[in-house]
Parts: C-alpha cells; sequence; structure tokens
C-alpha cells in the first residue's frame, strides 16, 4: 500500500540564471539578427536552409516557414553557381562577395553579394554555413552608369586630334591616347611609366613646363618640340591642368599637345608677306596712309612722317582731315572714297607740323576683311609741287 512520497528538492537558481542568460543571449542574438539590412540566414551541410531573418522573406518574397527546409539553390537564377558557393564555403571556410542573381516568388531578379562562413558546435565540428546575401542592385547600376561614363571619356580622349596624356605629380605618363602614340612613335605600353620629358627634343623646358602647372595649376600655350621614336621632330602647342581626387588631394596633371607645325608655317609666311608688304610701303616716295570709316588714321609710313613732320606715334589716333589746310575737303575726300569704292587725284593742300603747306594729289581705295566688311581706306598722298610748278610755268609760256 502506498504510504506517500519520497521527494528530492533540488536547488535549481542557477540553472534558472543560466537559463534566463541563454533566453537573453537568443533575443539579442535575434534582435541583431533581424535588425540587419542583409539577407541572414543558415544552410546546413546538405545544403538545406535552416533558419533565416525578416529580410530575406522580404527579398525573396517566401514567409520564414516555406524558406525553412527548402533548398538553398532553389532561389536563383543559377542553381549550379549557387551549390558552387556554397561548396566553396564549406571547403574553405569562407567566401566573400560571390555575386549572385535571387529570383523571388513574382519573378523578380535581384543582383547579391553573397558573402558567408561556416559555424561550429562546441566540440568543433561544422554544423552549416551563415550566409548573407546584401542586395546590390543600386551598386551594379552604379558600375554600370560608371562604365559607360568611363567609355564615353575614353571615346572623347580617343576621338581628340590632339595628343592628350596624364602624369603624376613627378612627371611620370600614367596615361596617353592614340593621337599620343603616332605623334611620339611609342606604343602606349611604351609611353606609360616614363618620364614625359623624355618625348621632347628640350627635356629641362619639358620638365618647366610640369613645374609650372604644379605650380600655377595650369600652363597654356607652352611651346615644346615633341621628338618621335624615328627622330622627326613637331612644334607643339603644350596646354596642361592639374587634376585632384575627390577629397582634394593632387593626382597628377592632365596635357594636350596640339601639333602646330602647319600654325609655325603659315606665322612665318604672314611674317614674310608682312615684311614683304612692309618694305613695299616704306619704299614708295607717295605718303602713304590708313585711315578707319571714323576718319582715325591707323597707319602710316616713312615718307608721310617726313612730309607732316609728325612722328609715326603722333599720326596714328589722329583726325586725318586735321593735317590739311582745307579739313572739310579731305572729309568730303574720305567719305566719297568710302562711298564710291576709291578716288583718284583728289587735290589737297598738306600742312605740316612747322606749317609749310604741300599741295598733294590724294588717291585712295577701300580694304576690307576677309567677310567683305569695308575696314578702311589706303591713301597716298603725292606731293604735286613741282608738278603744280611746272604747270604753271607751262601756261605762262603758252599765253
Amino acid at each position: 500500500k502506498v504510504r506517500g512520497i519520497f521527494a528530492v528538492a533540488r536547488d535549481i537558481t542557477e540553472q534558472q540564471q543560466l537559463e534566463q542568460q541563454l533566453g537573453e543571449q537568443q533575443n539579442y542574438n535575434r534582435s541583431l539578427i533581424e535588425a540587419s539590412v542583409d539577407a541572414l540566414m543558415t544552410v546546413d551541410p546538405d545544403g538545406v536552409i535552416t533558419d533565416v531573418n525578416e529580410q530575406t522573406a522580404r527579398l525573396s518574397g517566401y514567409n520564414r516557414k516555406q524558406l525553412v527546409g527548402s533548398p538553398f539553390v532553389e532561389y536563383y537564377t543559377d542553381p549550379e553557381r549557387a551549390r558552387a558557393g556554397v561548396r566553396q564555403t564549406f571547403e574553405q571556410g569562407a567566401v566573400t562577395n560571390y555575386e549572385l542573381v535571387l529570383r523571388s516568388k513574382n519573378g523578380r531578379k535581384t543582383p547579391v553579394s553573397f558573402n558567408a562562413a561556416v559555424f561550429r558546435d562546441a566540440q568543433g565540428a561544422v554544423q552549416g554555413i551563415l550566409a548573407a546575401a546584401r542586395d546590390i542592385t543600386q551598386q551594379k547600376q552604379i558600375e554600370q552608369e560608371l562604365r559607360e561614363q568611363q567609355t564615353y571619356t575614353r571615346g572623347l580622349i580617343e576621338s581628340n586630334i590632339d595628343a592628350l596624356m596624364t602624369t603624376d605629380p613627378l612627371g611620370i605618363i600614367t596615361d596617353v591616347n592614340r593621337q599620343m602614340c603616332q605623334m611620339s612613335g611609342y606604343s602606349r605600353e611604351d609611353l606609360i611609366g616614363t618620364p614625359f620629358k623624355r618625348c621632347f627634343t628640350d627635356p629641362q623646358r619639358a620638365e618647366n613646363a610640369i613645374r609650372q602647372v604644379l605650380a600655377e595649376d595650369r600652363v597654356t600655350n607652352y611651346e615644346l618640340t615633341m621628338r618621335s621614336r624615328t627622330g622627326q621632330e613637331t612644334v607643339v602647342s603644350y596646354n596642361a591642368t592639374t587634376f585632384r581626387s575627390g577629397d582634394g588631394r593632387l593626382k597628377g596633371v592632365f596635357a594636350a599637345a596640339r601639333d602646330i607645325t602647319e600654325q609655325k608655317r603659315l606665322e612665318e609666311e604672314l611674317r614674310q608677306t608682312q615684311n614683304y608688304t612692309r618694305g613695299l610701303i616704306e619704299a614708295s616716295v607717295d605718303a602713304l596712309v590708313t585711315v578707319d570709316p571714323s576718319f582715325r588714321v591707323t597707319d602710316v609710313n616713312e615718307q608721310t612722317v617726313r612730309l607732316t613732320g609728325y612722328s609715326r606715334e603722333e599720326l596714328i589716333g589722329s583726325p586725318f582731315p586735321d593735317y590739311f589746310t582745307a579739313p572739310d575737303e579731305a572729309t568730303a575726300g574720305v567719305r566719297q572714297t568710302l562711298a564710291e569704292g576709291f578716288v583718284t587725284n583728289y587735290v589737297l593742300v598738306l600742312r605740316s607740323k612747322t606749317g609749310a603747306e604741300t599741295q598733294v594729289s590724294f588717291n585712295a581705295s577701300v580694304f576690307k576683311d576677309t567677310e567683305g566688311n569695308v575696314r578702311g581706306i589706303f591713301a597716298a598722298a603725292r606731293d604735286i609741287t613741282e608738278q603744280k610748278r611746272l604747270e604753271e610755268e607751262l601756261r605762262q609760256a603758252q599765253n
């Protein structure tokens, strides 16, 4: 017959405290998992999902019950690549930045960066892997935009008719375009990593150009002579500016070298033509002068200086009619030239600085710019004093 019970009362205060701590730790860990912006999940060695956070549910479109116990690889567009990622994690202990494309329940595809590591039990045996799948849609869009921008920028650089190059602050070439290769005769690989100054006939002047850019942030129309691999020399106009990183640190120099060989040839031809023209003007026995539409003197020859007694500096910019005894007639002569295009044998009396008067035959025509606009008149004033004296003597003799 039952006479009673035999009871043991074991003190479980410590056990209760450990259980309490364990519960708090589990809640804390769960909060960390759920607070993550990444999709977190655990996968066992068979590739089956054993746990997920809410972000995984949102990203995949499946609830936690549907996900737990299902194969991990089912949720990716490339199951074999997903399986390889899991296998690699178990073999190597971890995997980082392994790209996959997750397919959600409604078919939406999301590129994710898969990062995972194995976790073990207390005895050190591998229990599974903890994986994080970060949505990198925006990152991929930025990368695509960056690639497009780089392609566009490279296209601009390569299509430029100037030789373009970048150097570091020490003057070492870091990049070049195709035109630079053609002009120098060296390949891109040959040029990158070499001193910028090596490409020019005067290395010291080239080095000074780099120093000037670094000191002043830019340099314009700095003439250098480039020597190609074959020894051919090309005069170039060097224009450069510094470029910096986002935080303002100096990264190097961006330079353009424009071939100005033809320009220099044309400049030389222009100088020769100007010298020739000036020689013709100065050799003339007539006083030659140019006048703008506002009746101001713009140029004179030495004969005009001798005839008027005024220096070239005094004459240029002064009113043309002021040098004649009848300014109104001089003005009328200029107007007639501008209106009709020319005037011939227009007699005026020129008064010099000393007061001496000289009869001149005024002959003029308009001159125009390349667009056909009238820029002024070109006039010749021939001293006809002797001619007038001879005419007077002839009349007297005839009388």
